[in-house]
């Protein structure tokens, strides 16, 4: 059986730690570069629009959706 001593572990660590900096790296280069693609293709689809004063506009207002319930399941009645 190989044993590994002191250094030996050291420098396979360091090499372990570099290659992991190096696969950040490139998944965050992959991650920009989706953003950037997703970005592209919804700018695509905007419709640019420009109101001068007076103009009627339809403002739509939506419900609150609340995330969390004020009461729970075992409240008193």
């Amino acid at each position: 059986m190989y044993q590994l001593t002191t250094d030996d572990n050291y420098r396979r660590r360091l090499q372990e730690l570099e290659a992991l900096d190096e696969k950040r790296l490139l998944a965050q280069q992959r991650i920009e570069l989706y953003q950037a693609r997703i970005s592209g293709a919804f700018n695509k689809k905007v419709k640019i629009r420009t109101f001068q004063v007076g103009d009627l506009v339809l403002a739509v207002q939506r419900p609150m959706v609340m995330t969390h319930k004020t009461a729970g399941k075992f409240q008193p009645k």
